[in-house]
């Protein structure tokens, strides 16, 4: 096996030398350095093969990585014909295992030959004027390489080499090329996600086992050849894969661009009135886009703030770091902005949309390790959130319709972690655009569509309810989503100008079933915990505790809910840093044996408690707006707010759904007690180090100035004491 294996690849490594040295333009004079460096290494190899062989080696294996000069001189040629075959025989020489370049950089051993072999092939790619054939053999070189197991890449490499197959996807005028790029693309992300999953489990089974594996018997010879011979055996197995999966791939897209274009041909003028099918990013390509790419929208491009650098977090090991930038990248490619004339063909809109469905598809294959480490969800939090607030808004149904369904999946997996972002989503774009009057058709039909996939879990439905609604300072996500539904399922929303009666019925139907699958999931999730009395005893009731069953990541955690302090004494939003938190809910009700009817009760009481308190809390803080003195006094009166003026102005300071004027006039004030207020809520202010303008515009930012004089006398001559009681070097 080993003998047959050696054979191919010294025969291959001398076909692949000889095939660029028949190249007819080599034959000029410019050409002249990579016609020597063919012949010298061929030359070598006939002498390294004529080297007797040992015994322990019956064949002489020439590694190709020696060789690699000519190679790397035909792919600077500026003769496509022969870059072409250089790449060809680069690709091939990979997937057989014959070039591996494991060993470092001659010319620069602080990297290794790969890095160089990479960098080499991605030159080659150098902008709209790339000749085709060009462009498909980079990207069967770069899949071959990064879904190989016999080459190892990790770093800036892996980087370099996702933005030569994105660039190539832009700026190509092929439209087989462009799909190629991008399902190539698709494909290094899922290996080099699922390597690392591959990775983390293959560790804590070598831990798991490493204590009833372990033996202090020595090899025998027997041992190590049958070692050595089964590494080959899955070396080989190796190589045949991945030649496989970039012959696959490229049939595939093949396939697929044929089939669309005789779509295109046969399809006839679709139906105003449903939403456009966005998924093909390419349909819209034409041949005539020549304009330039710019570096800084390409993946990998290092900013001024994060030059080469990954935020100090702790990883496992590189791969886990490579998987970490490039999702950042992705995430920072999909918030660049796009121009106003939203050109279909455009490098920005394009850009986007292909990040966005990367992004779609590391989150749906990704495994437990993503999920769950703390640099992914940072991640997560920092880059993704961001990103999908942007491009929520967005006026392309597109790149509306991906972030939403991303979030769809960041619902589903990592909840638990999104506490205040899921808020703000729910907020800002799912209501927004429901509510809006402005909003298209298509918007609200895309919005309904993933409203109609929550509502169609009744867990998600529960989770809703008491994470939100029974908060006392997060927003009431279930009411205001059960309003906007009703008011689109009786034709009371506002629709856009232009729209028509069918469109209008179509939403009146969509929102209605929403409704009715919610009502659907409430009737299911409490139907498992219903206890009839008349055939049952009470103390048939348990509660199953979160410690008896564990939760997955992704599955329901009704159970993971905010205790609610009272005023402010709580500072319920320290939940922005841990999200969801256990300890008021455990788990869901179910019948069982034993006692457990006092807890139920409780627990259900609890949360009966909350929501009251909460539509108390909501009465106080409206009436504030109006009448800020009874605000305040309904508050305290209802044990939502403290007595003291510290317990107030706490208040003012961290509920931003206070109204600002309100809470102006409030502190200006002449009493004694809205004095001692202003008093305490300025004192809680730290103006340390800040400039005069800046510690100013840091006060007036809470509230608005109140329009008499003496009240705003009152604020000021305050503020200058406790300015200059923290700035005492500076005054």
């Amino acid at each position: 096996m080993a003998a047959k294996s050696s054979h191919s690849q010294n025969l291959f490594l001398t076909r692949a030398l000889e095939k660029i040295l028949s190249e007819r333009e080599l034959r000029r004079s410019q050409h002249q350095e990579l016609r020597k460096a063919c012949e010298t290494a061929l030359k070598e190899i006939k002498v390294e093969l004529k080297k007797p062989s040992t015994s322990s080696s019956p064949e002489v294996l020439v590694v190709a990585d020696k060789y690699y000069q000519p190679f790397e001189l035909a792919c600077r040629c500026s003769v496509p014909r022969i870059t072409i075959t250089a790449l060809d025989c680069l690709q091939k020489l990979i997937a057989n295992g014959a070039l591996r370049g494991n060993q470092p950089d001659p010319d620069n051993p602080d990297k290794r030959l790969i890095d160089r072999i990479i960098n080499t092939i991605c030159s080659c790619f150098v902008g709209v004027q790339t000749d085709e054939g060009v462009e498909l053999q980079i990207i069967k070189a770069l899949l071959t390489i990064l879904t190989a197991g016999t080459v190892e890449v990790h770093g800036a490499t892996v980087l370099q080499a996702v933005r030569s197959c994105y660039n190539i996807f832009l700026a190509s005028r092929n439209i087989i090329n462009q799909v190629t790029a991008k399902a190539c693309l698709t494909q290094i992300l899922t290996t080099l996600y699922q390597k690392m999953e591959l990775e983390v489990s293959g560790e804590t089974a070598a831990r798991n086992g490493s204590a009833v594996g372990s033996s202090d018997q020595p090899l025998t010879p027997a041992d190590t050849t049958s070692t050595r011979h089964d590494s080959e055996v899955v070396d080989g197995k190796l190589e045949e894969v991945a030649s496989e999966l970039v012959e696959r791939v490229l049939a595939k897209v093949v396939r697929e661009t044929r089939e669309r274009g005789e779509g295109e041909e046969g399809s006839g003028r679709a139906d105003e009135d449903k939403p456009e099918d966005p998924h093909p990013i390419t349909s819209s390509i034409t041949h005539d886009d020549t304009s330039s790419l710019n570096q800084s929208d390409i993946v990998g491009t290092p900013s001024r703030n994060h030059q080469g650098g990954s935020g100090g977090h702790h990883f496992r090991s590189p791969l886990q770091k490579d998987c970490y930038m490039v999702f950042r990248s992705l995430c920072r490619l999909s918030m660049k902005g796009v121009s106003d004339i939203h050109d279909v063909r455009s490098h920005e809109l394009r850009s986007k949309i292909l990040s966005l469905e990367l992004i779609a598809s590391i989150l749906q294959n990704g495994g437990e390790v993503f999920k769950a480490e703390e640099v992914f969800i940072g991640a997560v939090k920092q880059y993704l959130c961001v990103a999908l607030s942007k491009n929520g808004v967005s006026s392309v149904p597109q790149v509306v319709e991906l972030s939403l369904s991303i979030f769809l999946a960041l619902f589903q997996t990592f909840k638990i972690h999104l506490k205040m972002q899921i808020e703000v989503f729910f907020k800002e774009i799912f209501l927004n655009i429901l509510e809006s009057a402005t909003s298209s058709f298509q918007h609200k039909w895309l919005v309904l569509e993933a409203l109609g996939r929550v509502c169609n879990d009744s867990q998600h439905v529960v989770d809703i309810y008491l994470n939100y609604d029974c908060d006392l300072s997060l927003f009431n996500i279930f009411e205001h989503v059960i309003g906007e539904l009703s008011k689109i399922a009786q034709g009371r929303q506002p629709m856009e100008l232009g729209a028509t009666t069918h469109q209008e019925k179509m939403l009146r139907v969509k929102g209605l079933d929403c409704l009715v699958s919610i009502l659907k999931c409430m009737v299911e999730w409490s139907r498992a915990h219903y206890i009839d009395p008349a055939t049952t005893g009470l103390n048939t009731v348990r509660v199953i505790r979160a410690d008896e069953k564990e939760t997955a990541p992704g599955q329901s955690v009704a159970n993971d809910v905010v205790d609610s302090g009272t005023g402010g004494d709580g500072d319920e939003r320290g939940v922005a840093a841990g999200g969801w938190r256990h300890g008021s809910l455990s788990g869901k009700l179910g019948v069982g044996t034993g006692g457990g009817e006092g807890e139920v009760g409780a627990r259900v009481e609890e949360f009966e408690t909350r929501k009251k308190r909460k539509e108390k809390m909501q009465q106080g803080i409206q009436l504030f707006g109006t009448k800020p003195k009874k605000g305040v006094k309904f508050l305290q009166e209802n044990g939502l707010l403290g007595d003291t003026p510290d317990n107030v102005a706490q208040l003012f300071h961290s509920d931003n759904r206070l109204d600002k004027a309100a809470v102006g006039d409030y502190l200006g004030e002449s009493d004694d007690y809205c004095k001692a207020v202003m008093y305490a809520y300025i004192d809680q202010m730290d103006f340390t180090g800040m400039d005069f303008v800046a510690a100013l515009r840091l006060l007036l930012s809470k509230f608005r100035l109140p329009g008499e004089a003496q009240k705003i006398d009152r604020l000021m001559e305050k503020f200058a004491g406790r300015y200059c009681e923290t700035n005492t070097k500076y005054v």
